[in-house]
């Protein structure tokens, strides 16, 4: 829900800098409304209910305290009793309790074709990490939940830095953590603000609006190829699988993880098979690409399965 200046984009970036994200080591993320989906307006709606307040005055008390928040100077219980002063309601233990739980639950929805990109980078090899602003309370919650954390080169998140962007310090301690260099990392957020920190650094930025709109705005910029641009930003010629649980990404598989296509890879077992005199018949089923590690499921457990632009399939264990 912050305000962003939106008006700034790749038009800033000079073709010397486009030149050099042939050469990045790294890619940086924000979370919030990049990683995630945004919260919906009957998220908003429902906390403003709890407070007995209207939805506009809720996104504005929402904000008043967030730095502050985000960086943890303050605590969750001192943060939503200074938003209920300020809305002038009570807030007792009950309701405290059920608007933090709200306000963690509405920014927990993963944006799959981000994350999928993410986990195509890091298979490759690229460098990569999450820059956020993020208070305690979400922090706990993250590292409980979002295994694909684990995969990243590095975590920095405010609430355990006690820094905040567009600090100069909370950049600095992401490079620091994945060893590299400002001109050989590429930060990827969806605030202009906080771009304009991280370029303050020798940082290469671009804003995330939409999909497409990064995927082409990469491609302007020479981000290389190899590094996933095309796959799961609009391509669907090398799509990535993305396994959830309950809302929760837990594995991801790519078609092209076998000889860089899943076609490929029956060729060449026709190929090796002729010599001997055998051939793939008609009816024979080939299991080709990647596979996933299995998933344990529990009643009441929702797995889905989204394949990008060849739709997704979920199932319930009741």
């Amino acid at each position: 829900m912050p305000s962003e200046n939106r008006d700034k984009g790749l038009s800033e970036m000079s073709v010397s800098e486009r030149e050099q994200l042939s050469n990045l080591k790294a890619v940086i993320f924000d979370y919030g409304e990049v990683l995630c989906l945004p919260p919906t307006p009957e998220d908003i709606e429902g906390s403003a209910h709890l407070l007995g307040i209207g939805s506009d005055l809720f996104r504005v008390l929402w904000s008043r305290n967030r730095d502050l928040y985000d960086r943890g100077d303050l605590s969750p219980e001192i943060y939503w009793r200074k938003f209920a002063e300020d809305a002038g309601q009570s807030m007792d233990a009950a309701k405290l309790r059920a608007l933090a739980e709200r306000d963690v639950a509405m920014w927990s929805r993963p944006n799959p074709g981000m994350l999928g990109w993410l986990e195509e980078l890091s298979a490759v090899g690229m460098k990569t990490a999450v820059l956020s602003n993020m208070h305690s309370d979400m922090v706990q919650y993250a590292r409980r939940n979002f295994r694909w954390l684990d995969r990243l080169s590095w975590t920095t998140l405010s609430a355990e830095v006690r820094s905040i962007k567009p600090e100069r310090a909370i950049y600095e301690h992401c490079l620091r953590g994945l060893g590299v260099a400002p001109p050989e990392s590429l930060f990827i957020d969806d605030r202009e603000v906080n771009l304009a920190g991280a370029r303050a650094l020798g940082i290469h930025g671009i804003q995330y609006r939409s999909m497409a709109q990064l995927r082409n705005d990469l491609e302007a910029a020479g981000f290389p190829v190899k590094y996933g641009a095309q796959f799961h930003l609009g391509n669907g010629s090398k799509a990535l699988s993305l396994c959830f649980r309950n809302g929760q990404l837990e594995e991801t598989g790519l078609a092209a993880g076998v000889l860089n296509h899943p076609a490929t890879s029956v060729a060449w077992l026709a190929n090796k098979i002729a010599p001997n005199g055998l051939a793939l018949e008609a009816g024979q089923v080939v299991l080709a690409g990647s596979f996933i590690r299995p998933i344990e499921t529990r009643k009441g457990d929702t797995i889905q399965a989204d394949y990008g632009p060849y739709g997704s399939v979920s199932c319930y264990f009741a």
